[in-house]
């Protein structure tokens, strides 16, 4: 049975926190970021033009998944 990010944490754990992974990503997606302080940063406006939602559908999911989130490293400043 194949796996799914899906589905399976670990998995989705080893592609977020892999950084040749997430740069491919970027690449494939075309998906600019901003480099600060060492690190990749999107702003709200740019998930929510890529996704095709709404800024405050942004912060819905934020809100809901704050703790899965932050255990993966990303912050919302």
């Amino acid at each position: 049975m194949s796996k799914k990010l899906t589905n399976s944490t670990i998995e989705c754990q080893n592609v977020l926190n892999n950084p040749y992974a997430v740069t491919k990503i970027q690449k494939a997606t075309d998906l600019r970021c901003i480099f600060f302080e060492d690190r990749n940063w999107l702003n709200k406006e740019q998930i929510a033009s890529f996704f095709e939602v709404t800024p405050r559908t942004i912060d819905n999911y934020l809100n809901k998944y704050e703790s899965e989130l932050s255990y993966n490293g990303y912050e919302v400043l």
